[in-house]
């Protein structure tokens, strides 16, 4: 669906199955990528490329199963997958690249994959090696939206829609995660269920345009390090020209960062982006 002019009118989706990519195209013909960690350099947005190669990037012709793309519309639209002899019914294992060996880490492992399946699936029963940062990223209308553990900003939760694309993030080389059969439910109705409470700050920056938020959480078993278990990080805060608030800590970029119970005080810097 179409978002309002003055926001961006970017999504992440995922097809059920292998497909060319005309079934987009076809309705737009040039607003169609998708990101390829191992083209960044020295920022991640160089991770982007166009389906028709334009900028010097790497054409496609298909749209893979299990990968999620980012697509563009100005208007509601409807994609139309004809002529389909199976859909995705299982995930499973998926390996993660990484091309950050010797380099900036954080700018590396960047991966988009894709919920194909036509039902929604939990993150919280998905599972990953070491290695992997244990949280799911988007970039909706302008707005990172992160859950990790328990914690979501920006209205991420641990339930991902049918066709869904999302970010995850791998620090090491032969990485994955794998999505169980038992990660799938039917999420498209509202959940009524008991949660734990969980001790944290949330923090919302408001502009006339944009908006944006940040969590710290407080947990026990967090570190003043990035807890790959508890921490989600801040994927575009250098190209965004959005009202962003996020926390930084030893050289790491935080949408929720976690840190242990201070015996008395602790300081967590916060940096403000103002368009």
């Amino acid at each position: 669906k179409a978002t309002t002019p003055e926001t961006y009118l970017w999504h992440y989706i995922a097809p059920p199955a292998t497909v060319s990519k005309t079934v987009f195209t076809d309705i737009e013909p040039y607003n169609l990528m998708l990101y390829d960690e191992s083209k960044v350099t020295t920022d991640v947005v160089q991770g982007w490329q166009w389906h028709d190669g334009y900028g010097g990037t790497t054409a496609f012709s298909t749209l893979q199963a299990k990968k999620g793309y980012q697509v563009m519309v100005d208007n509601d639209v409807t994609m139309v997958f004809r002529n389909l002899t199976s859909l995705t019914t299982s995930i499973g294992r998926i390996n993660l690249p990484f091309s950050g060996s010797g380099g900036d880490t954080s700018l590396f492992g960047y991966t988009l994959v894709g919920n194909s399946l036509t039902c929604g699936l939990n993150w919280d029963a998905v599972t990953v090696s070491t290695g992997v940062r244990n949280g799911y990223y988007l970039y909706v209308d302008g707005v990172d939206i992160s859950y990790v553990n328990g914690v979501g900003t920006n209205g991420g939760t641990a339930h991902i829609p049918p066709l869904q694309g999302f970010f995850v993030k791998s620090r090491a080389t032969g990485t994955y995660m794998t999505i169980p059969d038992n990660a799938r439910e039917h999420n498209a109705t509202p959940r009524y269920k008991s949660a734990q409470v969980i001790p944290l700050v949330r923090l919302t920056l408001v502009s006339p345009k944009s908006e944006d938020e940040t969590v710290i959480r407080l947990e026990p078993m967090a570190t003043n390090d990035f807890d790959d278990e508890f921490d989600a990080g801040k994927m575009f805060a250098i190209a965004s020209k959005r009202a962003m608030i996020y926390s930084v800590m030893n050289g790491e970029n935080y949408s929720i960062n976690s840190v242990p119970w201070p015996e008395t005080k602790t300081v967590i810097p916060l940096t403000l982006k103002i368009p």
